[in-house]
């Protein structure tokens, strides 16, 4: 039995979830178009009871280079993939995805809500399916995750599984609730743990996921909880300013960093002189720097950086002081958060340098919580 990481599927997860009514574009692939093959099934729950009107997700299960180009762009320039809904007495039936040039095998996702929670089963069909193929029960089986408080750390444990599903990895991840089209840098890896002002004062999808089996085939059954944060950064609202080609520094109106929005990506008034790439002079040549000025010098516990790149270095000061560097992004590394306790630093500016070539506007937010 071929299994896949529990980590991979929980992006799956959270777009199903955020997305019901993208399986509206593929309910009529449920039994108008016979000609073409069909992956055909019901959804169940575990006491045998069949599930009307859950979302189908079908989608190309692809593996090393593939899938990791997907993991950048999942909805729009991922897998191939259809949908449709179960209908009466919990039947379904959904279009096999297509193109598959590789004949790679596909993955099938239920959806089901229970209560304030959303609860997905994912298994694996072999390549064969191609062709059309019957595969049995989707079993809902997952339930409510729980959220265990300590201090600031928030741990995420997944629901309990029956033993015959034979549970395994587990996974989490949370991401803006706002984040309907599941954006892949949205979201922050919370298997371990993560710190409750992440959240700041937005709602989040917490999705957990648990490899395990359903009937011999590889299977994984999630749950997304949301929750909402209540902590707002000293730095809400505070100003913005971006360096220009001479040194001189340009004032943000509407600063799109401080804002409190967490998933898009600022729109900065920039220097034209650098609209078309490295600045001219030696100033903002090869980086570019963007300043957070606080409204007032905090002592600060937490600084985050959102949509935080290639090469991206954090740094901060007090007045009068000079800037010393507390974060940084290496290039490859996995998400764009970047965040450093500063254990009551004294703050009165943050700067975020990039290198040139776009990474300048793709950041999205900076917070800076006080002690």
């Amino acid at each position: 039995m071929r299994s896949w990481p529990a980590a991979s599927v929980t992006a799956l997860i959270a777009m199903v979830v955020a997305t019901p009514g993208a399986a509206v574009a593929g309910q009529d692939a449920a039994g108008r178009h016979a000609k073409h093959p069909h992956l055909r099934g019901t959804v169940v729950s575990t006491s045998g009871n069949r599930i009307v009107g859950a979302p189908i997700y079908a989608g190309v299960r692809q593996s090393g280079v593939e899938q990791l180009a997907d993991f950048f762009c999942f909805f729009f320039c991922g897998p191939a993939h259809t949908t449709a809904f179960s209908t009466r007495h919990g039947h379904f039936s959904v279009r096999v995805p297509h193109p598959n040039p590789a004949h790679d095998g596909y993955v099938v996702a239920a959806t089901v809500p229970k209560g304030n929670v959303t609860v997905s089963t994912a298994i694996a069909v072999g390549k064969r399916a191609r062709h059309g193929a019957a595969i049995g029960h989707i079993v809902t089986a997952s339930g409510r995750p729980k959220l265990r408080k300590s201090g600031m750390r928030r741990h995420v444990r997944p629901p309990p599984l029956p033993v015959r599903f034979r549970p395994t990895d587990f996974a989490a991840t949370a991401r803006p609730a706002s984040d309907a089209i599941g954006v892949a840098f949205s979201s922050f890896d919370a298997t371990d743990g993560f710190d409750v002002r992440l959240l700041e004062d937005e709602r989040f999808r917490i999705t957990t996921s648990q490899t395990g089996s359903e009937h011999g085939r590889a299977a994984s059954f999630g749950s997304t909880l949301t929750v909402k944060g209540d902590h707002v950064p000293g730095s809400r609202h505070d100003t913005c300013l971006v360096e220009n080609h001479r040194g001189g520094l340009i004032r943000q109106h509407d600063c799109g960093l401080t804002d409190g929005v967490l998933d898009s990506e600022w729109s900065p008034k920039d220097d034209p002189a650098c609209s078309r790439g490295p600045c001219k002079g030696h100033k903002q040549h090869h980086h570019r720097d963007v300043f957070i000025r606080l409204h007032r010098p905090v002592n600060a516990a937490l600084v985050v950086v959102r949509g935080c790149l290639q090469d991206c270095k954090v740094a901060v000061k007090s007045r009068g002081s000079s800037f010393t560097t507390v974060a940084k992004q290496v290039f490859g590394s996995a998400g764009d958060f970047v965040f450093a306790d500063l254990h009551g630093r004294r703050v009165a500016t943050v700067r975020i340098q990039t290198p040139t070539g776009g990474f300048f506007d793709r950041l999205r937010e900076v917070s800076v919580f006080g002690h």
